[in-house]
């Protein structure tokens, strides 16, 4: 074939024939372009976008496996443009790419654990190698090992084979609490300070993650929490029969020995104020959780009787007195409502009955919660939303509006439709468990 189409190839002359493609004539001249899909064999149909050149006069970059190069054309193979591009593309490829390199089960899992990893390594006994692995992306996996929702486990791969998937959070579980029974929670890094400092308020596990890495980077790092202890809604929210408070001081301790700084019973607005903070340090995080419960929204939600699923919680887990009846009713479907449910059981409450507006398969709640609730001798009522509460002075009566199901709504979940028809249960004790919200009054407006 005459080579007689002239070419100016990131700045020098070089000629190609008639019909070859950008790729092909960049690949014969040694200019590298990188690709996943081209292969001279096959016909083009779609492509990965990572052969993405500027061709001079284009408005926008060419994929060079499909672009046919012309006389006079001017390709640029190299440019801050074409490498931004590729980055880009190849990040894009990355973020949702199900195989061998990017599991389900780590694309499923809101830290990106390295799950093959850590499972793989405990298969064969090195439990520390993959407790260091854990730590990599996970700060708390004892604790987490146990109250995780384990969305990996959803999209595991043997699922479709064993027909149940690698028990991943136990394993999670496992590895951790060998850790801590051997006194080995994880090694401490030489910190290589970079003389920068952050402050962050609060100290559940959104600010307790953030400080390891953080301080990992060289920060100093310093947590201001409102209550005497570390761990927020780990602590004061999640009943202790599901997540012991020893196992969660111990790991918290191990992150703090990175040389993270606490300040305790410091709240903000209070005690400090963001101002204060921006003087000291160069960045702030804000990371105080959602302890606002959402209201009902019903007449009679200020009954004496009526009580918020968060602040409920928050009172049982501090050992505080908590006025309960013996007809207790739980509003709501997520793990929250299971664990408010359960709580008021083993407070001495002669009936819980959980009232969800949906029907189980919709329950936001795992299903383990859900049957524990159910062997500890929970009642569940479906399709049902509360209307009224009634009584005088104290809850008596909740008056409860049947449902049926229509279209999804945004959740993806069918939404609720109310009926017109009503019923009445007797009760005592309302717990609103149906949703939380961060307190943000302290915040500037």
């Amino acid at each position: 074939m005459e080579r007689n189409i002239r070419v100016l190839l990131d700045g020098r002359e070089v000629y190609g024939f008639s019909g070859q493609t950008i790729l092909d004539l960049c690949t014969e001249c040694g200019a590298e372009i990188p690709h996943l899909c081209y292969d001279p064999r096959l016909s083009i149909h779609g492509g990965c976008s990572l052969c993405m050149v500027e061709v001079k006069g284009a408005k926008t970059l060419l994929r060079a496996c499909s672009n046919k190069i012309f006389h006079g054309m001017e390709i640029y193979t190299d440019s801050e443009r074409v490498k931004d591009a590729r980055k880009a593309t190849l990040e894009l490829l990355l973020s949702n790419h199900v195989g061998d390199c990017r599991p389900p089960c780590t694309l499923a899992c809101p830290a990106r654990g390295d799950v093959q990893g850590y499972v793989n390594l405990a298969a064969v006994g090195l439990y520390k190698e993959a407790l260091d692995l854990l730590h990599e992306n996970i700060t708390l996996p004892a604790s987490i090992g146990r109250i995780c929702p384990a969305p990996c486990q959803e999209e595991c791969r043997r699922n479709f084979v064993d027909e149940e998937p690698v028990s991943i959070r136990e394993i999670k579980r496992f590895i951790s609490d060998w850790g801590l029974e051997k006194d080995m929670v994880g090694h401490v890094d030489e910190i290589q300070e970079n003389g920068h400092s952050v402050a962050i308020i609060g100290g559940g596990p959104a600010g307790l993650s953030a400080a390891f890495f953080l301080r990992k980077k060289g920060y100093e790092v310093t947590i201001f929490e409102k209550e005497s202890e570390l761990g927020g809604m780990l602590r004061f929210g999640i009943p202790e029969y599901r997540l012991p408070r020893h196992i969660l001081k111990k790991e918290i301790e191990w992150l703090l020995s990175w040389g993270i700084k606490t300040k305790t019973n410091t709240a903000l607005g209070k005690d400090i104020t963001l101002e204060q903070l921006r003087l000291k340090h160069d960045a702030l995080l804000l990371a105080f959780g959602c302890w606002q419960s959402t209201p009902l929204r019903v007449p009679g939600e200020n009954l004496n009787g009526v009580l918020a699923g968060i602040e409920f919680l928050y009172d049982v887990n501090n050992h505080l007195p908590v006025e309960i009846g013996k007809k207790v009713i739980v509003i709501g479907g997520g793990n929250t409502a299971m664990d408010a449910c359960r709580c008021a059981k083993r407070l001495g409450a002669e009936t819980v009955t959980v009232v969800y507006r949906r029907t189980r398969q919709e329950m936001p709640a795992e299903d383990e919660e859900i049957e524990e609730a159910m062997e500890e001798g929970i009642n569940f009522i479906y399709l049902a939303a509360p209307k009224e509460i009634k009584g005088h002075d104290r809850v008596q009566q909740l008056v409860c509006e049947k449902m049926v199901l229509g279209e999804p709504d945004a959740s993806g979940r069918r939404r609720p439709i109310p009926t017109g028809e009503t019923f009445t249960i007797e009760a005592d004790t309302v717990i609103a468990a149906i949703g939380q919200s961060p307190v943000l009054h302290m915040l500037p407006s």
